[in-house]
């Protein structure tokens, strides 16, 4: 999650308005608070499970699209 939360603070300095992010992220303590935190930064935020991952996993992918200057 530390790094998942790094990923999305690094978007203020490497993205440009209308820019989109894909990051691996696993459920868990967090998680939540990651996706809000997404949220009041993009316009678009999808969370998805892959295909090839199990459905007892943890993973998922957050997608945000539209990055909104800060």
């Amino acid at each position: 999650m530390y790094l998942a939360k790094l990923a999305l603070d690094m978007e203020g300095q490497v993205l440009k308005r209308g820019g989109h992010a894909l990051i691996k992220v696993f459920q868990g303590a967090g998680f939540q608070e990651l996706v809000q935190d997404a949220r009041g930064h993009f316009a678009k935020v999808k969370l998805i499970k892959p295909a090839a991952s199990r459905a007892r996993s943890p993973e998922m992918y957050l997608l945000a699209k539209d990055f909104r200057l800060v």
